[in-house]
């Protein structure tokens, strides 16, 4: 999945992002796209089997890292 660039810096390797409401682990990332494992039960029980290629999506991204960067921890850059 190609990652938004204004939502890149929130998504990590191991991390954890929505899509569609759907929770999914980060498995890996390269430069702007990022690869999920999704197990079978997951795959057969949500909407995941019905996307199509390049069909849109709704990205959610770790509330946390939001949070953080607000606060100065991290940064925005």
């Amino acid at each position: 999945m190609r990652l938004p660039h204004a939502l890149d810096r929130y998504v990590v390797s191991k991390g954890s992002v929505a899509l569609d409401g759907i929770s999914l682990t980060v498995a890996a990332l390269a430069a702007d796209m990022a690869s999920f494992t999704i197990l079978p039960h997951t795959y057969a029980h949500t909407t995941l089997h019905s996307y199509q290629l390049g069909a849109l999506l709704n990205l959610e991204v770790d509330i946390l890292a939001k949070h953080l960067e607000k606060l100065g921890v991290v940064s925005n850059k």
